[in-house]
């Protein structure tokens, strides 16, 4: 087994760095671990006069600084244990290909590291490496000569822990945002959650299989829609746009389903704003071409305000993708007596006919009262272009400027009372604007 470093304050230390993403939430005792040495770097006080603290670190609440003070240059940097660099740092990225939340330039001094290391000691760490299947124990390492990959590797990591702590807290901050916004759905406010649900059949999980799944029969695209009913409070409705196989993921096919939700949650009740909320996937949300629609809506839908937000991926574990999974089972256990492969309309008829509109899985989805499925269209229009948005990816919440081609954008969202009140076009009063900033145009 592998020995963890756990302190006491364990529960304090993840309470404010565990929103990268979703897979990350399983290994919460890796930033404790990472606090034991990174305390090497900084002299602990918060207002010290030398060192010059990083102000995401400082909004964070978090004590330590990033740059040396005559205190911590008498201390030196210390080796850290090296159970807790082979235990920790593996596990500082998802390890995914596809997600773009995660820096992907932290690890290789890490992986090179380890693959130097023929062998670790047992006896003075008490431990024995995860070797894929086979547990291998290790018995000897010559320390001294292994130095330099250390010492290197921790001069790479002081570098990079101002971007890693921005990073995470940059995560979490919009996670939290988010859920405020989808709980509270302030009167006139209408929040979609848009995803292509991640395939979620039997042995899909596996990378081997994945890339066979990839081969879809079915495309799902799942918008979640919330909204205030007068007198009957908030509504949660799941529409479930259903297409065929050879269709592509894209612009395409994001903007009918997304006009068709909006005129019918126009119809529910009066709408004056609308927030998309999406991953950062560069083919499906984070284009240029999705930008360029959003300035198209104000002069589709008259007297609304549209905002785009970007989420942390969610990696399959999102509410859009539970709903997608349990609506393939369906169909996958409903229709498997066909001897053929059946077609959008009779998926769609026996959804309907299974569900009445009720909801799918009531355990976990109770607050999800109707379900709408439609076919999934393809866009007839040519596609909208629009010359390259630069940093795309630092900035998370995008408004639609009043014009065809005008864009505003925010480095972070906020929806607090002042933000709300002002329909989010002003930071005016916004005790958040030092960490999110203000509005740009683009």
């Amino acid at each position: 087994t592998i020995k963890h470093y756990k302190p006491a304050d364990v529960k304090a230390d993840n309470r404010v760095f565990t929103g990268l993403c979703r897979d990350h939430q399983q290994w919460r005792h890796w930033w404790a671990s990472l606090r034991r040495f990174v305390a090497t770097w900084s002299c602990g006080v918060r207002s010290c006069p030398a060192c010059q603290p990083h102000p995401t670190l400082v909004a964070a609440g978090d004590i330590f600084c990033v740059s040396m003070c005559p205190t911590v240059a008498e201390r030196g940097v210390a080796d850290p244990p090296i159970d807790v660099l082979h235990t920790v740092f593996p596990r500082l990225e998802c390890q995914r290909r596809d997600c773009t939340s995660c820096p992907k330039d932290l690890l290789p001094p890490c992986k090179k590291l380890w693959a130097s290391t023929k062998e670790i000691p047992t006896q003075q760490y008490g431990y024995t490496t995860r070797e894929t299947k086979t547990k291998k124990k290790y018995q000897s390492l010559d320390l001294k000569s292994e130095a330099p990959p250390v010492k290197e590797f921790l001069q790479t990591l002081k570098a990079d822990l101002p971007r890693v702590t921005l990073h995470h807290y940059e995560a979490l901050w919009t996670e939290t945002m988010y859920t405020h916004i989808s709980t509270i759905v302030p009167p006139g406010w209408l929040v979609c959650r848009i995803d292509y649900p991640e395939r979620q059949e039997k042995k899909a999980r596996s990378m081997v299989a994945q890339q066979e799944y990839h081969k879809e029969k079915v495309l799902l695209l799942v918008i979640t829609l919330s909204f205030r009913v007068p007198g009957e409070g908030i509504h949660h409705c799941a529409s479930v746009y259903i297409g065929d196989g050879s269709l592509e993921k894209g612009a395409s096919t994001i903007q009918p389903a997304v006009q068709e939700a909006i005129t019918w949650a126009q119809a529910k009740t009066g709408l004056h704003s609308v927030l998309f909320i999406s991953d950062r996937a560069c083919q499906e949300f984070s284009n240029v071409t999705n930008l360029m629609f959003l300035t198209l809506l104000p002069t589709l839908f008259a007297g609304l305000l549209f905002l785009w937000a970007f989420d942390t991926p969610g990696h399959g574990k999102g509410v859009c993708d539970g709903i997608g999974a349990a609506i393939k089972f369906m169909i996958e256990n409903g229709l498997k007596t066909l001897n053929r492969l059946p077609s959008v309309e009779e998926i769609i008829q026996f959804l309907w006919n299974h569900t009445k509109g009720r909801p799918i899985r009531s355990s976990k989805y109770t607050k999800f009262k109707e379900y709408r499925f439609k076919e999934l269209k393809v866009r007839d229009t040519a596609p909208l272009t629009g010359s390259t948005i630069p940093d795309t990816k630092k900035f998370y919440l995008y408004r639609a400027g009043g014009k065809e081609g005008h864009l505003v954008r925010r480095h972070l969202p906020c929806f607090c009372s002042s933000c709300l009140a002002q329909a989010c076009k002003a930071t005016e009063g916004c005790a958040n604007s030092p960490v999110c900033g203000g509005w740009e145009d683009i």
